[in-house]
């Protein structure tokens, strides 16, 4: 049985590609190929949108450039494939939950301990249900 969890890596700072650069990422990707869910895209320019309206967004060192998904048996090992990774600014790391369709309502099961006393949260009816 697999127990590994899937974590999001999020790439942030963009630069004009060079061959450098373009070599790193192959590198890195061939290197977590084990690790890999889905290798992600590269992201461009769009819209941010807000309550207090729309603005566009610009490619920049602040910029969420990218993102792939990875699977590890832990948020540790997690970051420790994503230091590897040929980033311009940084990278960050978040567990996707688990998510099942049962009947109409999503209902998490929630990773880690929290004072929910072995339940899952079920969003579409504000309620927690028993495991």
């Amino acid at each position: 049985m697999n127990n590994r969890k899937q974590f999001l890596v999020l790439q942030y700072g963009f630069e004009p590609p060079t061959p450098e650069i373009e070599k790193a990422w192959g590198n890195w990707f061939a290197s977590i190929a084990d690790w890999m869910v889905d290798i992600g895209s590269p992201l461009v320019v769009g819209p941010e949108i807000s309550h207090a309206g729309t603005k566009e967004l610009r490619l920049g060192m602040d910029s969420l450039a990218g993102y792939s998904i990875i699977s590890a048996e832990s948020l540790d090992e997690a970051e420790a494939i994503a230091k590897d990774c040929p980033m311009i600014s940084s990278v960050r790391v978040y567990e996707a939950w688990r998510c099942e369709r049962m009947q109409s309502p999503i209902q998490w099961e929630i990773p880690f301990p929290l004072p929910l006393n072995g339940q899952g949260v079920d969003l579409y009816h504000g309620r927690l249900w028993p495991k």
